[in-house]
């Protein structure tokens, strides 16, 4: 191991390189494909150009700002951002950590892409601004996340898991969310704006969720158990489509002012199990579609009509 000053910086250049246990001031990977052998402790930032590689099975602590136009990929060991600055998480690359701790810092997440596939930690200050970032949770086994105090909202949330559950909290997604495999069962308020069900199972829960864009079901389940969905974009006209030909859900509630909620893509039949409340908004069903209330001739559901029409 060298002395290196808090200030100094280090630039990797090569080809195949190793990082071995370092205290770095600023390190700079400007090509190449690196593999740590040993942690790393930066006092200041870390910037991976682009085309640039970062492998690493170790621990990194950041004390500075993280700059990924590369790659970055952590298989084990954790990443810290230390206690007490803002950090900016930027660049055009993509940051892949193992575990996280955000301690109780402040995170800008600019519009960077990061994934995680173990637990996510945080102190009692600070927080995660997404701004226009993309979170991907893709581990193999249960995984936390800070409470919605700390990281208050999404901008991009996808849940790309094999295995295991994520935390019970309040999800907030401001664009899109997407569930590609896994398990996903968000608590009473969530709100989304865009859904995309790939894959996976999407558990709604005993009380409701808001949903501000489109819904597309292409693949898996949407489990709709004794909970609503609320299509609530009173400022535009809403989807639902995907492949699949038919959604089904225990309440729906239509609060759309005048706008409209409108089939699309191979959905031909919506089915709502419990209520249907009508409170402001129009229901496109299209030439063919069918609105079913009710699963069968002997458990009809509801009508709770305020506003609005159901055309076809």
């Amino acid at each position: 191991s060298r002395l290196y000053g808090t200030t100094s910086t280090v630039e990797y250049y090569g080809g195949a390189q190793s990082l071995g246990a370092e205290a770095f001031g600023h390190l700079l990977v400007s090509a190449g494909t690196k593999a740590t052998t040993g942690n790393i402790t930066l006092a200041g930032n870390f910037t991976c150009n682009t085309g640039a590689v970062v492998n690493s099975t170790h621990n990194w602590t950041a004390a500075g700002q993280w700059t990924v136009n590369g790659t970055f990929t952590q298989t084990a060991g954790m990443t810290t951002f230390s206690t007490g600055a803002t950090h900016e998480i930027s660049g055009s690359g993509s940051s892949q950590f193992y575990a996280l701790a955000s301690s109780q810092s402040t995170i800008n997440a600019n519009a960077h892409t990061i994934s995680i596939s173990e637990n996510w930690s945080h102190g009692s200050g600070g927080v995660f601004n997404a701004m226009t970032s993309k979170v991907t949770f893709n581990g193999a086994g249960n995984q936390t996340q800070p409470a919605a105090a700390f990281v208050p909202s999404f901008y991009n949330l996808v849940i790309n898991k094999t295995g295991g559950t994520l935390s019970s909290r309040v999800w907030t997604v401001s664009n899109d969310f997407q569930l590609i495999q896994g398990s996903f069962a968000p608590e009473s308020t969530s709100s989304f704006k865009n859904v995309l069900i790939a894959g996976g199972t999407f558990s709604c829960p005993s009380g409701s969720i808001g949903v501000s864009g489109t819904w597309t079901r292409n693949g898996g389940v949407f489990n709709p158990d004794s909970g609503t969905v609320i299509f609530n974009n009173a400022a535009a006209d809403q989807l639902i489509n995907g492949s699949a030909t038919a959604q089904a859900f225990n309440h729906l509630t239509i609060n759309k002012g005048s706008r409209k909620l409108i089939y699309g893509g191979s959905i031909s039949q919506v089915t709502v199990g419990g209520t249907l409340a009508m409170t402001s908004g129009n229901i496109i069903l299209g030439a063919t579609g069918i609105l079913e209330l009710g699963t069968a001739v002997s458990t009809p559901g509801d009508l709770n009509y305020t506003a609005g029409t159901i055309i076809n």
